[in-house]
């Protein structure tokens, strides 16, 4: 008899986002119930004109000049609709600050989220929540340059307030500023990449060390490579894109950093103001944004459409990269574990034609890792993870070790787990299971929210798991190994569409893989 596994996790930890909660995440069943029935004070939204007459009526309205309120500024600039979100503790004084901002000029009202309830952690919160919503819902072109808060902070009754954002995104649709869904939005690509997260301590403190260098490297000329490892789910993409975006803002806005309210904004920018000075005198650094798998290249490519600064990025494949004959200032790679070698290369023939476009003429010697050193005129950060290199097509480990530099300290590793709301324990015990090692002490997961079940039936286990697909929006996957005949598929040139209509049989039941839809 054959047994087939599930294991799945449920809605309180959807999708895997980066920062869900530390806080809320710890709690058990019934106290996340009993969070969810509580009677929270009713978060008002007042509409105001953005101009002098909105100010005099914020000034006359209750909380308008000493109470803690996030806020939204919209507008439109041309054809396109833009928002800013922000926090602050007295909302008059702050519409003053922005009137004098020639940035805002595109603006023409104010929504001040106001509560009984509002203090200054959570409002810093809620700031960023509402920034990396809208930013994923799509309907605003977001004026802020940063996420509010860079780095994550916890703070009494997080959890509370996560729940009360519920009710304000609900509140906001009704107001007519957000298209989709709460659950849309965070089940999406661009929210789960945004450039908005909220950092660890641990990828913050890197950002301001990646920063540093790049700066370095900028101002004095010399090339550098950096490699930043870490494993799966340790949030290497999510810095990439974080720090691309400061980058890009820095070398291509005009900021003004007297458009700053408090100490906890002040923080935030504080390396932002450094490299702006810094580097301000000199060109403005080119920059690409390399991806070898198209899924992932296509994904930050709408991640990167709506903002401003982005757009000047170049988001490519490697091949791609060797046709801008000058190069790039600044190349960030992520994902390099896939980049490949020529034996192993899916089309020789492009590959030849991107060694001829670089000089290199022993093709099967090189590597797309040399095509980006060698476009690389300044810098180069490569995101890697060797544990994640699983074809034979991938540049070999000992490439990326021959970088290491130990005078200029060019190696990073970043560790800390955040996809999994089960941390590391759980990332150890599967490991030793898939090992074959004896597991003395298996923690306890059930308390994280992990369902686990065991079927008999392959076909009663696919129809539980589509059950969960649609109740997760699409979430849920099936993932097998080779243990069952495998019919070889007959595709078209793309690989795309199989000829025939299965890839092999379970209990007389057909059953086909790696369906990709283009």
């Amino acid at each position: 008899m054959e047994t087939f596994v599930i294991s799945y996790k449920r809605l309180w930890n959807r999708a895997c986002i980066q920062q869900s909660s530390f806080y809320d995440l710890k709690l058990s069943k019934r106290k996340k119930q009993n969070m969810e029935n509580t009677t929270l004070p009713k978060t008002t939204i007042g509409k105001y004109s953005f101009d002098q007459n909105g100010a005099k009526a914020l000034l006359n309205t209750n909380k308008g000049i000493d109470w803690p309120v996030v806020y939204i500024l919209d507008g439109k600039d041309g054809q396109k609709s833009v928002a800013y979100v922000g926090e602050t503790s007295s909302a008059y004084n702050r519409m003053l600050q922005h009137l004098d901002n020639a940035v805002r000029k595109p603006m023409v009202n104010e929504y001040v989220l106001f509560n009984d309830m509002f203090n200054k952690s959570a409002i810093l919160d809620i700031e960023n929540m509402l920034i990396e919503h809208m930013h994923a819902d799509g309907k605003f072109e977001l004026q802020n340059l940063n996420n509010g808060q860079s780095k994550f902070h916890n703070y009494y009754q997080r959890g509370l307030y996560k729940e009360l954002f519920k009710r304000i995104w609900k509140q906001l649709k009704k107001e007519g500023l957000a298209d989709k869904t709460l659950l849309q939005v965070e089940n999406s690509k661009i929210f789960k990449y945004s450039p908005f997260k909220q950092l660890t301590d641990e990828q913050y403190d890197l950002e301001v060390k990646l920063l540093s260098d790049i700066t370095d490297a900028l101002k004095t000329g010399q090339k550098r490579n950096i490699i930043v490892e870490g494993g799966a789910g340790t949030g290497k993409s999510i810095l990439a894109v974080s720090l691309i975006k400061y980058i890009a803002d820095v070398c291509t806005q005009k900021i003004d950093y007297t458009d700053i309210e408090s100490y906890e904004d002040l923080e935030s920018t504080i390396s932002y103001m450094q490299m702006n000075k810094e580097i301000a005198n000199l060109p403005k650094p080119t920059i690409a944004f390399v991806a070898p798998m198209t899924e992932f290249r296509n994904t930050v490519k709408s991640v990167f459409k709506n903002i401003p600064s982005l757009r000047n990025v170049d988001v490519v494949s490697p091949v791609d990269l060797t046709k801008k004959k000058e190069g790039y200032d600044i190349v960030l790679v992520d994902e390099a574990h896939h980049l490949a070698t020529y034996g192993k290369s899916t089309s020789h023939l492009s590959f030849k034609q991107a060694d001829d476009r670089l000089g290199f003429a022993d093709y099967e010697h090189t590597s797309q890792l040399d095509w980006i050193k060698k476009q690389a005129k300044h810098v180069a950060i490569f995101f890697y993870d060797r544990k994640q290199s699983t074809s034979g097509a991938d540049v070999p480990e000992k490439n990326f070790l021959a970088l290491k530099d130990e005078r200029k300290a060019n190696w990073y590793s970043i560790n800390h787990q955040i996809r999994l709301i089960a941390g590391e324990e759980y990332i150890s015990y599967w490991s030793k299971l898939l090992r074959n090692e004896t597991n003395e002490q298996a923690p306890d997961f059930r308390s994280t929210g992990y369902d686990f079940k065991i079927f008999d039936d392959c076909e009663k286990m696919m129809e539980a798991i589509k059950e969960k697909d649609k109740e997760f929006d699409g979430l849920c996957r099936v993932v097998s190994g080779y243990g069952f005949p495998f019919t070889k598929s007959m595709r078209d040139k793309k690989g795309i569409h199989s000829t025939q209509d299965y890839d092999f049989m379970i209990d007389g039941k057909k059953y086909s893989w790696n369906g990709i839809n283009e």
